[in-house]
């Protein structure tokens, strides 16, 4: 009996593929990644050092986070349809995929630590993380690359609609990049996002952020891929995006508005101030849960 028929072949030869692009993975993360964000977060920073030698967790929670957003995007464009030669195909998207969020995850950084240095008594956010081991701060940036990748993602650089695919990304971008401030406006409640995150260092207030902002861009995820769905030129297709995650943020506050309300007259305690008050980093977590929980019910939902 031929156990080698053509479709046992081709699942040998599929799992030759999958074993390579694993392999590539592994070996972009030693020789490629590193360096890579190594250029982002800057040359005046001794990575072997802090995380080797001084141990310094809080940089290893922004470097392993940015390796983790990575290896995602990875993901997400080697699924994405591939034109002629799939494994080149792949492999071409996925390598300027990462070199494009490494370079703006490089600007965004730079611009955070330029706003940090002139609000925070001169010291930078390479200070904040990997000298002072400011856990928020860390927290900030991660929250920044979180866009930065969700946003370079979206754009399908071998699609058949390249421009409105790039007009979406960049929309998707600038949403997640506004992540941050939009942050401000829905959580904090008046207080000083400099203090809060610099001068304070409060981890509560940088957990809740980073679940804030998985959660916004989950559904400007969404909103995109409700976009791509239609027939529709750029300019529509951009207000479509803009119009979907406006009402699935809105739907997310409203949600986090409602358990807020429920455990301070059930448990008499007030997570905001639990948060920023109290920098009850457990209170963060449950925050974090509820806006990442409440993004995956509601992108099911409505997109």
């Amino acid at each position: 009996m031929n156990f080698l028929t053509p479709e046992i072949l081709q699942m040998f030869v599929s799992l030759g593929l999958d074993l390579a692009y694993l392999l590539l993975a592994a070996t972009m993360s030693v020789l490629v990644l590193l360096p890579m964000i190594r250029f982002a977060i800057g040359k005046n920073v001794r990575l072997g050092d802090v995380l080797f030698v001084r141990d310094n967790p809080v940089a290893g929670l922004e470097i392993g986070g940015m390796l983790l957003l990575v290896f995602y995007q990875s993901r997400c464009m080697l699924q994405g349809d591939a034109v002629g030669n799939a494994f080149a195909s792949d492999m071409i998207a996925t390598v300027i995929g990462i070199a494009a969020s490494v370079a703006v995850m490089a600007v965004a950084r730079a611009a955070l630590g330029r706003f940090v240095h002139g609000h925070n008594k001169g010291q930078d956010l390479n200070h904040e993380i990997f000298e002072q081991r400011n856990w928020a701060a860390a927290c900030v940036s991660l929250a920044l690359c979180v866009g930065v990748v969700n946003g370079i993602t979206e754009e399908d650089v071998l699609g058949m609609t390249p421009m409105r695919d790039g007009a979406i990304a960049l929309t998707v971008l600038a949403l997640g990049l506004g992540a941050t401030q939009l942050y401000r406006i829905t959580h904090m409640r008046g207080a000083h996002f400099m203090r809060t995150f610099f001068s304070d260092d409060n981890p509560a207030a940088g957990v809740s952020l980073l679940g804030f902002a998985v959660a916004a861009n989950m559904v400007t995820h969404a909103a995109a891929g409700v976009a791509k769905a239609g027939s529709w030129n750029a300019a529509p297709a951009v207000l479509v995006t803009i119009g979907y995650a406006t009402c699935m943020l809105g739907l997310l506050v409203l949600i986090r508005y409602g358990v807020e309300v429920t455990l301070k007259r059930v448990w008499g305690h007030d997570i905001a101030d639990e948060i920023f008050s109290q920098k009850n980093v457990g209170a963060g977590f449950i925050d974090a849960a509820v806006m990442i929980g409440s993004a995956l019910i509601v992108t099911v939902s409505m997109a």
